[in-house]
């Protein structure tokens, strides 16, 4: 759970860039 957590975050700030 946490870390799916921390991929979703990376994930999310991936995307933004």
């Amino acid at each position: 759970e946490m870390v799916q957590e921390g991929i979703d975050l990376s994930t999310i700030e991936w995307s933004g860039h």
